[in-house]
């Protein structure tokens, strides 16, 4: 009797391609993006983080204007 892995159902089972909506349906707390037809989520940033990193591309933008 041949058991099967994980693997094995995984690489027979076909997946469907994640779309817009899954991003639109991905939990708030996640950032969401779809890339080449897979979901990928990460955790939101911390709103400290959050705020100095656009803080930081404001200024970056300031100097490029010049």
């Amino acid at each position: 009797m041949n058991a099967m892995t994980a693997q094995d159902r995984s690489i027979q089972t076909p997946r469907r391609r994640a779309t817009y909506q899954d991003v639109l349906d991905a939990p708030p707390n996640k950032v969401a993006e779809v890339l080449a037809g897979t979901l990928y989520t990460q955790p939101r940033p911390a709103m400290r983080h959050a705020w100095a990193s656009s803080m930081a591309e404001g200024a970056e933008g300031c100097r490029e204007a010049r």
